[in-house]
């Protein structure tokens, strides 16, 4: 029926004398034209008309983190989101921290990715812990078979210990450093919870370490101070006061640079 009216048109305008060639070039011309216009809009609504529809990777009341596709950052609890709205065309978030609402249109989203708290497992907590590099393997599993004992007790916040296992050795600073990580009963939807249950059993770990004395107080990472070009750092006289004798650096030159070593 299209190809009939077409071409039935076409016979009128020849007949009329009119040229429907060179009205089709102005008509495809134009058509072209706003295909390469509204070409990536179109597209970037299409996608986020297929994230609601076809994907469909949170619900209203979610708590989500949004990240690049490229970032390796995993869930973070301090840019949390929750999903106030939801439409074809966009998307209304809460800020968790400050409570600010803002709009996404779903098209930007599309090429975000998105982590949902809702929909994950039992979040696992990850804490550091130090100890002296004069400690003991044993008095290193006693530690543990402590810690172990405080989460069985605290059935209502966490599961299991995941592992326990040696991270990293500094014989400079003088510590070795464990990595706890346990498994919550809530998933990162109960991020405030954790936290809390987090926050309780660092404290906890921290007090035992401190009672066997097997804590390691790390001091700061070595300064290292040097002035470019040679040259020296000015005027360093003493300075005698009831304290007893002190340094005093009274200039630096403009192109002094300070470096921390990690």
């Amino acid at each position: 029926n299209y190809f009939f009216v077409f071409f039935l048109a076409i016979v009128l305008m020849t007949i009329l004398r009119f040229d429907p060639w060179s009205l089709l070039l102005s008509v495809s011309s134009l058509l072209v034209s706003f295909s390469f216009a509204l070409g990536p809009s179109i597209s970037t609504f299409v996608g986020g008309v297929l994230l609601i529809a076809d994907r469909r990777p949170y619900d209203i009341g979610d708590r989500i983190v949004i990240n690049s596709p490229t970032s390796d950052d995993a869930f973070q609890p301090g840019i949390t989101w929750f999903v106030e709205d939801v439409n074809l065309s966009y998307t209304t978030l809460r800020f968790a921290a400050t409570n600010e609402v803002a709009t996404i249109t779903n098209g930007s989203l599309a090429q975000l990715r998105i982590h949902n708290g809702n929909r994950d497992q039992n979040a696992l907590v990850t804490v550091p812990l130090f100890f002296q590099v004069t400690t003991t393997h044993e008095e290193v599993m006693q530690f543990y078979h402590t810690v172990e004992v405080f989460i069985n007790e605290n059935d209502q916040a966490w599961k299991r210990i995941k592992f326990f296992r040696t991270e990293s050795l500094n014989t400079t600073l003088g510590y070795i450093e464990y990595r706890l990580r346990v498994e919550h009963v809530h998933s990162h939807q109960a991020t405030p919870k954790i936290m809390i249950h987090k926050g309780e059993l660092m404290r906890f770990c921290l007090h035992e370490m401190l009672k066997r004395d097997i804590h390691a107080i790390t001091s700061h990472s070595p300064i290292d101070l040097y002035i470019e070009k040679g040259q020296g750092i000015q005027d360093l006289e003493p300075d005698l006061t009831m304290d007893g004798p002190k340094k005093k650096v009274s200039s630096l030159p403009k192109d002094a640079v300070f470096k921390q070593y990690h």
